[in-house]
């Protein structure tokens, strides 16, 4: 599966990252194999809505044909990793003959980003205005410099 490595969905209390490929309660790591989690990561890019099965079985084995039991079992491992919801549902809802649904949409997160090392002493962005005069300032020194 392509993956941005960026992308952070949240489901109730837990946190899918996709770059590391790990699912997080409450910093602590769920243990998933890399199937369920590409199974949990399809039905999250869906954000609550109906997945149909053949879709989910052509993302997570793209260059594999499986029985439709893998696509199974992979959903019954990840209810039993995920629990109930704080309401007493099951995260995963089977819609039967089509697919699957996460009962709570995953929210794509803003990753929070630290500055690089020694980015807090660089000086802040000059103001809109004063930028453009920059930029031109800068312009013709390098005109000057030819």
């Amino acid at each position: 599966m392509a993956q941005d490595t960026n992308e952070i969905y949240e489901l109730g209390p837990f946190r899918i990252s996709v770059g590391e490929r790990v699912l997080r309660r409450e910093d602590r790591i769920v243990p998933l194999t890399p199937k369920c989690f590409d199974t949990l990561l399809v039905l999250a890019r869906h954000g609550g809505s109906v997945v149909e099965k053949q879709m989910l079985m052509r993302e997570v084995w793209p260059d594999s044909f499986v029985e439709e039991s893998n696509l199974s079992q992979n959903v019954f491992v990840l209810r039993k990793t995920l629990g109930e919801t704080p309401e007493g549902a099951q995260y995963i809802q089977t819609i039967p003959k089509r697919g699957y649904r996460l009962v709570v949409p995953a929210a794509q997160a803003v990753p929070a980003v630290s500055p690089p090392q020694g980015a807090a002493s660089l000086p802040a962005s000059p103001p809109a205005g004063k930028r453009s005069i920059s930029l031109s300032i800068a312009a013709a020194i390098a005109l000057a410099w030819r």
